[in-house]
């Protein structure tokens, strides 16, 4: 399989998680080595290896999944190229730990009240 070819070789590589979760996909989707993608090739250049729109929707949910964000939170994003795959999942993890910042600090906020 391609994905393990490729992810033997990219041992040793300090890579981004996500890029790499995007890379995988598409290379079990698309049929297409992982090495012949990256962050700057558009999405509908990948349609000769069978990746066309109904795939590339499983692509993005797939991908959604693999990092806990809920399906269609990834579909409105504008995304053309792979790297607009991955900044957009980047985005919505940023989003996320930012959300769970602030509730944990207004929970650490509340007043309880002292036993008596």
């Amino acid at each position: 399989m391609l994905t393990e070819q490729y992810n033997s070789r990219r041992v040793g590589r300090r890579r981004d998680p996500v890029l790499d979760r995007v890379l995988t996909v598409i290379a079990d989707y698309a049929e297409v080595h992982p090495f012949d993608v990256d962050q700057g090739t558009d999405l509908n250049d990948l349609r000769h290896f069978g990746l066309d729109s109904l795939v590339l929707m499983g692509v993005i949910l797939e991908v959604g999944e693999s990092f806990g964000i809920q399906p269609g939170e990834l579909i409105g994003s504008e995304i053309k190229t792979v790297g607009d795959l991955v900044n957009a999942v980047q985005r919505r993890q940023s989003e996320t730990q930012l959300r769970q910042r602030g509730t944990r600090q207004r929970a650490s906020r509340v007043i309880r009240p002292q036993a008596a």
